[in-house]
């Protein structure tokens, strides 16, 4: 059976990478730390303005846990907000096409975001079994998704709209600066050269 791949834009793998690369931060700063909480340790992590969530004494549930569900929001738009930017950029430098470029960024945004939530959803399945996971139901994360995916969608459908694609000149000089300036000098050449002969 023949099987088709599909085609990737010049850089998908250059916005697959930096997605890969921000989200793994984001786990690795903001989201491990939490398995580690214990009501008999000091416990601190950041908030995305910089404040810090600290506990002791405490156990994972009530306020605790509605803190650990929403401090990733503002991350994730922010990953997200950055990400459009930089692939809109890399889209005008290697002259692509840019909904397939965003088409592409949406769903890797969505995709790790997804894991996110699902990585979270472990994390707290683990803590409000006190060890024994297992004994409690794991959460359901669509609650805390469905938000964030409507964010990423809606940010490069945004994007798409108010996007203004440069002209066929614009183009040209990205892609000759150096033919456009050697033609540049020719001229100023050839007039300095003319106006001295006549």
């Amino acid at each position: 059976m023949e099987i088709h791949k599909v085609s990737k834009s010049a850089i998908y793998l250059r916005t697959e990478k930096k997605i890969r690369d921000t989200f793994g931060t984001l786990e690795k700063n903001n989201i491990t730390p939490w398995a580690f909480f214990n009501l008999d340790k000091p416990f601190q992590v950041k908030k995305f303005d910089g404040s810090k969530i600290t506990s002791e004494g405490f156990e994972f549930s009530g306020s605790i846990r509605q803190i650990y569900w929403h401090s990733i929001e503002p991350f994730i738009e922010d990953i997200t907000v950055k990400v459009i930017d930089e692939v809109v950029t890399l889209t005008q430098e290697k002259s692509q096409d840019l909904k397939e470029t965003l088409t592409e960024a949406e769903g890797l945004l969505v995709s790790y975001t997804r894991k996110t939530y699902q990585r979270m959803a472990e994390i707290d399945q683990r803590l409000r079994g006190k060890g024994y996971p297992k004994s409690v139901n794991i959460q359901k994360t669509d609650r805390y998704e469905t938000p964030m995916i409507e964010f990423i969608k809606g940010s490069v459908s945004a994007e798409l709209k108010t996007y203004r694609p440069k002209s066929r000149f614009e183009q040209f000089y990205q892609n000759n600066k150096f033919l456009v300036w050697l033609v540049g000098i020719l001229g100023a050449v050839i007039k300095f050269s003319l106006g001295k002969s006549a």
